[in-house]
């Protein structure tokens, strides 16, 4: 066996020499090197792949990034370049990102991963961004086309003829995979036509300069990243290097018109209509369109085509940065105009998802209402009202929604139709079940869901759907407090399961049916809901992640009897919730601390939490617990010398005419509990029986739940 190595720049004479000494010998075979196959007889070709580097899935361990072959040898090289620290959790995100840039390439990983001990894992990801890495220097070893990534691809560029390397030079203004059509649309001009295009493709990928890859079944291309740097920086020296990269932006902008027209004539919003649609590419287009040599109108085009498919694809910081662009430097010839009017519409759309509802959400809603209006946009001005209603329960404003929820009644039975009806049914449902009136709200949930039955739901908008998530929802948390425990149970199920089709509904849903899932003694499922909603998709409620999940976590442990750690995970939650942002959670965070500091002997402290509780409640109108705010705080002072009988009887007296109010049974029953508590204490253990049998009585299901059982129990205790 004869070995030769990089044969690319020799390859006709190489070849010939092979074939010459093969038919003249019968036991002579050659293992040959090269970026470009010798295409002849009886040869057989080993494709060399790219190291392999982990997956973009936004959730990785160090320990589950070391299992890729990529960053081995990225971790390798950097402890030979002086970095001295393992791979950390944090970093480990950063190193596969590097290893899929620099596509799996082991000289362009082991040049990077060199400089870690200089600049740092976050450092090395800035300066590749920034085309540095191209002239780092490599081993002094090693050969001199292998010194640096610039000398490497030098190798290959050299051996090119012109019309190939214009070509190259042009292909590199896309960022991500593209077709042929969209090559030859950018690439093509006067001196090399369209054909000419092609086979320069062609030759491109035989040398291994652009790479193959197949997208749904379509065959595409793309440049290697460090190829992709190397043919840019020779583009940036040419005099019509703008032209490309406006041909390029046209070229998006025109598939993007495209795709809004086929959707429009088929009334389907999927992302597998958008083919071709790379979001690096659309990205480039944007930001060249935005830049100082680009065109404004265009940029604010496919900004507005563009923003719909990133939300689609849950691409939820790339769709704000797009729209807020836009809005922001919206021509004056685009505005009280459909372009402003779905920009807004994304935009509104984006921060809820995200869980922004406080600072931005509710400005861009208000101006789309008002413009919907003023274009006389029906469709708009329902889509915005019902995102004006989520922001303004998000934000605590409980009865400024149930305005909103009357101004969408009132227009609907102006403008709208059943569907339109139904919706201001669950609206009004939820505003008055987070306002304390359960059984108004009771009432509303059932006249939607009777007019539901009757009168199929025509395909709904975001904000639609998602008042059709807080109203299934806000059902459940009213049967729930109003003392149906395995109604509310069942609803809440129903409600978590036909959520889990979108990740931001699921968040919501999860969140605000845990306590029932805790009221019925499902601790270990609950638990499992925490694990869901940690690999929720990681752009939906970025805002919100992590006090969620804090404040989830001390619920549970609340409940488990782990009350120190339920203290320390409620105090991370409210530390990054401030108010009035998420009302519901902070009301029910604050009251749960409130109990777990008690149990620890921190009465100052409880107290200071229940009162803050309250003071929220009472400026939101956030009443659906009021009643139980009450009787924690009670508790809370019981446990405080010297016990204020006075005060605590009044705080009983306020929170069991207040749960009668709500029509909330199952408050009732927990001051009902307590009351009898403080009457046996004063030996009227017949006046405590009593009240509390009355409540007790009024169940009709769930006795095996704590509450029901506590009660039975001690009723049994007074005989």
């Amino acid at each position: 066996m004869i070995v030769l190595d990089n044969c690319e720049h020799l390859i006709a004479a190489v070849a010939a020499l092979c074939l010459q000494i093969v038919d003249g010998t019968g036991s002579v075979s050659f293992l040959n090197t090269s970026r470009e196959a010798f295409r002849v007889n009886d040869e057989f070709i080993y494709l060399l792949r790219p190291l392999a580097s982990p997956p973009n899935t936004g959730r990785l361990t160090a320990k589950q990034a070391l299992f890729w072959p990529a960053v081995q040898l990225f971790m390798e090289r950097a402890r030979e370049g002086g970095a001295r620290n393992d791979l950390r959790d944090e970093d480990a995100p950063t190193v596969a990102a590097l290893c899929r840039r620099l596509d799996g390439n082991p000289h362009a990983i082991g040049l990077a991963a060199s400089r870690v001990g200089t600049y740092g894992v976050q450092g090395v990801a800035d300066l590749l961004a920034n085309q540095f890495a191209l002239h780092w220097q490599g081993r002094r070893d090693a050969c001199p086309r292998q010194q640096t990534v610039e000398t490497m691809i030098d190798w290959s560029h050299n051996l090119l003829v012109e019309r190939d390397r214009q070509v190259l030079y042009r292909l590199s203004v896309f960022w991500g995979v593209f077709t042929l059509d969209a090559a030859v649309a950018v690439a093509a001009d006067r001196e090399i036509d369209a054909i000419q295009v092609g086979e320069a493709v062609s030759d491109l990928v035989d040398k291994s300069l652009v790479a193959i890859a197949r997208v749904s079944g379509a065959l595409q291309f793309r440049l290697f990243e460090t190829t992709r740097a190397y043919a840019a920086s020779r583009l940036a020296r040419l005099e019509k290097r703008n032209e490309y990269a406006r041909r390029h932006a046209l070229y998006y902008a025109g598939q993007l018109r495209r795709l809004k027209e086929a959707r429009v004539a088929s009334s389907i919003a999927s992302s597998e209509q958008s083919g071709p649609l790379d979001v690096g590419n659309l990205r480039a287009a944007i930001d060249w369109a935005f830049s100082e040599q680009g065109a404004l109108p265009l940029a604010v085009e496919i900004s507005c085509l563009a923003a719909p498919l990133f939300l689609e694809r849950g691409l939820l910081m790339e769709c704000k940065r797009c729209c807020e662009r836009a809005l922001r430097l919206l021509p004056e010839a685009f505005r009280t105009t459909k372009t402003e009017l779905e920009l807004l519409e994304s935009a509104a759309v984006t921060y809820y998802s995200a869980g922004d509802y406080d600072g931005e959400m509710t400005p861009v809603v208000e101006r789309g209402l008002e413009l919907s209006r003023q274009m006389g946009d029906v469709r708009s001005m329902f889509h915005f009202l019902a995102g004006l209603h989520l922001a303004m329960m998000a934000n605590g404003r409980f009865q400024a929604s149930l305005v909103v929820s009357e101004q969408y009644a009132s227009a609907a039975a102006t403008h709208g139709g059943p569907c339109e009806a139904i919706i201001a049914r669950w609206m009004e449902g939820s505003s008055w079940h987070f306002s304390g009136h359960q059984a108004a709200a009771d009432e509303s949930y059932s006249a939607g869901a009777g007019l539901l039955a009757g009168h199929p739901l025509r395909p709904l908008q975001y904000f639609e759907t998602k008042e059709q998530v807080v109203a299934s929802l806000g059902q459940a948390r009213v049967k729930w407090i109003r003392g149906m425990p395995l109604q509310a149970l069942q609803l809440a199920t129903s409600a978590i399961a036909e959520s889990r089709r979108n990740p931001d509904s699921f968040y919501l849903c999860a969140t605000l049916c845990f306590p029932i899932l805790l009221s019925n003694g499902l601790l270990d499922r609950a638990q499992d809901l925490i694990h869901e909603l940690e690999s929720v998709a990681v752009d939906y409620k970025v805002a919100v992640r992590r006090q969620v999940i804090f404040f989830l976590n001390g619920l549970l442990m609340l409940q488990r009897g782990h009350h120190q750690v339920a203290a320390d995970q409620l105090q991370q939650c409210l530390a990054l919730l401030p108010p009035p942002k998420m009302s519901v959670v902070r009301t029910d965070a604050l009251q749960a601390l409130a109990q777990a500091q008690r149990e620890c002997g921190e009465g100052a402290e409880a107290l200071a939490s229940i009162e803050e509780a309250i003071e929220l409640a009472e400026i939101t109108s956030g009443n659906f617990n009021f009643p139980d705010l009450l009787r924690t705080k009670a508790e809370v002072i019981l446990s405080l010398p010297p016990i204020e009988k006075q005060q605590i009887e009044d705080l009983l007296s306020r929170a069991l005419a207040s749960a009668r109010e709500q029509s909330a049974l199952s408050w009732e029953l927990r001051v009902a509990l307590l009351i009898s508590r403080v009457r046996a204490g004063e030996g009227k253990s017949r006046e405590a029986r009593e009240q509390l049998e009355a409540v007790y009585s009024r169940f009709t299901e769930g006795f095996e739940t704590r509450e029901l059982k506590i009660s039975a129990e001690v009723l049994r205790a007074m005989g």
